[in-house]
């Protein structure tokens, strides 16, 4: 089944790298192309947070919940929740700030991926055991494509930032539209 977060992270990464002609893209296309990959990003992103949210929840012993040992295994999650971002992280920042629709779609392609998983799972393993290593496995495939859709938007942005020292009237044109804005 092909996945749309797959396509998406493809379809850039294909005119980024494997089609090697960004030189040769109009600057507004360039800019668009890199909007798709960011795009496409921080869906990937979102994603991610719920599938590593769900396998922190997993690792929770429900027979101790309740007890005095809970509160324990639950203070790290806890404070990665309330922490608001004051860890620190070698990851890129990226303001996954995407729509209710977008939402739907990451949580509908996500089943989706999880189903797929499981259903490729030993029959003999238990439902949780099943669980736990289907998510995993979705957590490797989406930061895999977070890599390639990172690659692809290095390779615009180093793209741009050629054209930008090439060609000083697209920095004035940009100051201007800057400074227009702010009017």
């Amino acid at each position: 089944m092909d996945h749309l977060l797959e396509a998406a992270v493809n379809s850039v990464y294909e005119s980024a790298i494997n089609g090697g002609n960004l030189d040769s893209l109009p600057t507004e296309q360039l800019k668009a192309t890199k909007r798709l990959a960011e795009e496409a990003e921080a869906k990937i992103s979102f994603a991610r947070r719920m599938i590593q949210g769900r396998i922190d929840t997993l690792e929770l012993d429900p027979s101790r919940l309740g007890s005095g040992q809970s509160d324990i295994e639950l203070s790290p999650l806890k404070s990665a929740i309330n922490s608001q971002g004051a860890q620190s992280s070698f990851g890129r920042f990226v303001d996954a700030d995407i729509s209710q629709e977008q939402v739907d779609q990451v949580d509908d392609e996500l089943s989706s991926l999880i189903s797929e998983a499981i259903a490729r799972m030993d029959s003999e393993q238990s439902n949780e055991v099943k669980e736990k290593l289907a998510l995993v496995e979705v957590e490797h495939y989406l930061s895999g494509l977070r890599k390639k859709a990172f690659s692809a938007i290095d390779a615009i942005n180093a793209e741009l930032v050629v054209r930008y020292r090439t060609e000083p009237a697209m920095v004035d044109s940009l100051l201007n539209r800057f400074l227009d804005s702010g009017k």
